[in-house]
């Protein structure tokens, strides 16, 4: 019985663990992609925002970014006939105070992706199943300083 409980357990585990699979050939194409990092007018108040040109006949639902180690949200944006994708992502610092635990023991999150500093993943959703789309060579633009 117990030889058959650690069987289980590995193949569940081989399970949960498959890798996220990039998609070669999305229902969309990029023209071009860029991000530009901005501080706020308080202190410990920032983010990048990444700006994606991209255009598409199909049905696609963008939802997430990732993007230097962090996760952001998606924004749709139509100007002169031409659609953006607009990644938002805060790098502010967090406020919150927990007195409950032990500020020693700090839990770092495994960034679900390994990608460059120039790199970015689109997830998307078409056709009811969700994917992934790598972006490699992501164009740095001038910092934004606001008041």
């Amino acid at each position: 019985m117990k030889n058959v409980s650690i069987i289980i357990f590995s193949l569940v585990f081989a399970m949960s663990c498959k890798s996220i699979e990039f998609q070669e050939s999305p229902p969309f194409q990029i023209s071009y992609a860029r991000y530009n990092q901005w501080t706020g007018g308080q202190p410990g108040v920032s983010g990048i925002n990444v700006l994606i040109q991209y255009q598409t006949k199909q049905q696609v639902a963008f939802d997430s970014i990732f993007f230097q180690s962090k996760k952001g949200h998606i924004e749709y944006h139509t100007e002169n006939g031409k659609n953006y994708l607009i990644g938002r992502i805060s790098t502010s610092l967090p406020i919150t105070v927990n007195l409950r635990e032990d500020p020693k023991k700090k839990t770092e999150e495994k960034p679900l992706f390994q990608l460059e500093d120039h790199e970015a993943v689109l997830m998307y959703t078409y056709q009811n199943k969700t994917y992934y789309y790598k972006l490699s060579n992501l164009e740095k633009t001038d910092t934004l300083f606001f008041d």
